[in-house]
């Protein structure tokens, strides 16, 4: 799974990634239009101060080629 610190989201979004590790962190608005991604890190950390406020999905793509997806909240 992926943990996503802090929700709501104002500025850094960090992502932890559970039990294993992910080669690549995307964030898509809810047209499925990739607006920040980030292929390394540990953990990844994402600026979320330029999106507009509103949901979004946070994607994780491990080397295994799983994916998790989980929801985001951007408030500024």
């Amino acid at each position: 799974g992926i943990e996503l610190f802090p929700v709501p989201a104002t500025d850094v979004l960090r992502v932890n990634i559970l039990n294993g590790s992910a080669m690549e962190v995307c964030i898509y608005n809810l047209a499925g239009e990739v607006v920040q991604s980030q292929k390394s890190g540990a953990p990844f950390l994402l600026d979320v101060s330029v999106l507009s406020e509103g949901f979004y999905l946070v994607s994780a793509r491990a080397f295994d080629q799983e994916v998790i997806t989980q929801k985001l909240v951007v408030e500024h």
